[in-house]
């Protein structure tokens, strides 16, 4: 989510990234390389870990959809409903204009990517991949069916499938590192002991991705620029976990609310910047740290109030 903030963080129109400072054009180039794969992954990693795991006990898969609607995609409605009323009551303010009728409504809800709120993809993508799970739960149960799995997903991933419809280009691009989260956590815990051994190796895991990205990125080899991008950020995160806890432990419980929320946040810094003229390296550090901190803020109003009808449309539990 860290970079997903900062991936949203630019102060000008991306088509003229190549005018913002050097900074900017780095972190922004760097974080969309990989951030949306790496959420993926993690994604997917959690998936196994609370849903796969205890389906057989608990979690049937009509049971899962249930859940996946109530805490995923009624929070996504609702600030797309936020977002269409933003444009078509501020149409000069806006980039991408709306308009009120049957037609453009039916061509959101067909063309996901056509959404008011355009970053709602990832809900819809990620709805698809929850869908799947017999799936994820027949691959996983062999190493020879996992390893045939993530070839014949790596596969799709590189044809690069361009299809609007249902997000399901999308989904094709991004169920490889869907699934690789959740063959790393069936079998990384098992045969690494991950939070025991991988993170005093957070360095070496490091290192290990930055060289992966570096290779790929020479040889232009995306799948493989990607495939660095979450092997370093892992690093990362692992050294954070051990130097820093505090870091992630800060807001690493509403990422969907800052997803959802941020991206607010940021145009707002964003009109600030270009009508009062604030400095670019103030704004822009505003960007990520009000982008990720009052979307915390108000889950923690909202959470107190406890209101249930809010609770929902915002992705936050009920406390009876």
């Amino acid at each position: 989510m860290l970079w997903v903030i900062i991936g949203h963080a630019t102060m000008g129109d991306v088509a003229e990234l190549d005018t913002a400072p050097l900074y900017e054009q780095v972190a922004y180039r760097f974080a969309y390389s990989f951030h949306m794969a790496l959420f993926m992954f993690v994604a997917g990693y959690l998936f196994y870990m609370t849903r796969i795991v205890p389906t057989d006990r608990h979690w049937t898969y009509l049971a899962m959809a249930r859940n996946k609607v109530k805490r995923l995609i009624i929070p996504g409605i609702t600030f797309s409903l936020i977002a269409f009323a933003l444009k078509f009551a501020l149409p000069g303010a806006v980039e991408r204009q709306v308009s009120l009728g049957w037609r453009e409504v039916l061509h959101m809800i067909i063309y996901p990517v056509d959404n008011p709120l355009r970053e709602m993809w990832f809900i819809v993508t990620l709805m698809w991949l929850f869908l799947l799970m017999p799936l994820w739960h027949w691959a996983v149960r062999r190493p020879a069916r996992l390893a045939a799995t993530v070839i014949v997903l790596a596969v799709i991933n590189m044809l690069d499938v361009r299809c609007d419809l249902l997000c399901i280009g999308n989904v094709c691009s991004h169920a490889v590192w869907f699934f690789m989260g959740i063959a790393a956590c069936r079998y990384g815990d098992a045969l690494f002991d991950l939070k025991r051994r991988m993170r005093g190796h957070s360095t070496t895991i490091f290192v290990a991705g930055v060289a992966v990205y570096a290779f790929g990125w020479w040889h232009e080899v995306p799948f493989i620029v990607t495939f660095g991008g979450i092997v370093l950020s892992v690093g990362l995160a692992l050294a954070a976990d051990k130097y820093l806890p505090w870091l992630f432990k800060s807001f690493r419980d509403y990422t969907y609310q800052i997803f959802l929320m941020g991206i607010f946040v940021q145009m707002a810094v964003k009109v600030v910047y270009l009508r009062f003229g604030l400095p670019h390296p103030a704004a822009y550090l505003l960007s990520i740290v009000l982008g990720l901190y009052v979307p915390v803020l108000v889950s923690k109003v909202v959470e107190r109030i406890n209101w249930k009808p809010a609770l929902v449309c915002m992705g936050l539990r009920y406390r009876r």
